[in-house]
């Protein structure tokens, strides 16, 4: 009779592997990445908020919200273009919505603030007529503001940043007679802060502020916040920019809770490809430095090891006492 075939030795041990002791626990694993997998996809996205400290010889913004935008001009020349006024001025200006505000400064002796209205013949700001504060007066058309010595030492001080900025400006070649005309960014730092979730999994944690990332500036670069199509983001940003005696440019303080910013490096205008860089500082922030999350995770963690731990004592418990 021909000899029964036979299976080769390997088999039951590798079935028994495979159903035996190790799947359970293989399967158990798996099923807890998934879970952790799936607790970290479902997470709402951070709220994040960037903080800028930064030395600037021009900031410019798109104004979203009049009140906001309104400072006190006095020792300038205010000139508009479309020639209806001309003089020295010490009033209380306001912007109108969507009204381009741009602050200039090299030193003192240049220094300019210029408003350009959304449509040629816009209004581009109104203020007072005369001392009477119940008169209106409406300027059309752009309007620029200069410091000048003959309307006055008492230039502002304090200017308010209050829409969709951009800080610096590309660097140009030299004019004529050799300088560079004043609005670079020469420094500053930007820092993204993030807040901690304060309820996971049922469980409540305090409120608490984390540092993301924090990084420098190029000095010459352009920093704004952009979307993909390369407008201006609809987060705005907040702040002042303080004018220092003795200092060129603007001590600037703005935040914003833009979720990606522009930084554009250094370079001639023209000169090769735009190099303007999307930065991305939200959508990461939070797995590895929200510290509530962090917490839960090492619980996690814990609790798994204990879990482990638990199982393993058992299983040897319960072989100890079947072999007795």
């Amino acid at each position: 009779m021909p000899a029964p075939d036979r299976q080769p030795a390997t088999t039951p041990r590798f079935s028994g592997f495979l159903s035996g002791r190790f799947l359970l626990p293989l399967v158990g694993f798996l099923c807890l990445c998934g879970l952790y997998l799936l607790f970290l996809w479902t997470l709402p996205l951070p709220r994040i908020f960037v903080v800028l400290a930064a030395k600037s010889e021009s900031v410019a913004y798109r104004v979203i919200n009049s009140d906001f935008a309104a400072m006190h001009i006095a020792g300038m020349k205010a000139a508009s273009v479309d020639g209806s006024i001309n003089t020295c001025l010490d009033a209380i200006v306001t912007p109108t919505l969507g009204t381009r505000v741009e602050y200039r400064r090299g030193d003192d002796d240049h220094f300019v603030i210029t408003l350009d209205p959304t449509e040629p013949n816009g209004i581009a700001a109104i203020l007072p007529e005369g001392t009477n504060a119940t008169k209106l007066r409406q300027l059309k058309g752009s309007v620029v503001f200069t410091a000048a010595k003959a309307c006055g030492d008492s230039t502002p001080t304090r200017l308010p940043i209050w829409g969709l900025a951009e800080f610096g400006e590309e660097m140009h070649p030299p004019g004529l007679n050799g300088e560079i005309a004043p609005g670079l960014l020469t420094e500053g730092t930007l820092s993204v802060y993030g807040h901690a979730h304060e309820r996971l999994l049922g469980f409540t944690f305090p409120a608490i502020v984390y540092l993301v990332t924090s990084f420098d500036l190029p000095a010459g670069s352009v920093l704004s916040a952009k979307e993909p199509d390369g407008r201006l983001s609809a987060s705005p940003w907040t702040g002042i920019a303080r004018v220092v005696t003795d200092e060129t440019g603007f001590d600037v303080a703005a935040t914003s809770e833009a979720r990606t910013v522009s930084m554009t490096s250094a370079r001639v205008s023209g000169d090769g490809p735009n190099p303007s860089q999307r930065v991305d500082l939200g959508d990461f922030s939070q797995f590895m430095n929200d510290p509530n999350l962090i917490q839960i995770q090492v619980l996690g963690g814990i609790f798994l090891f204990l879990l482990q731990g638990f199982v393993g004592m058992s299983g040897f418990l319960a072989q100890h006492l079947r072999t007795k």
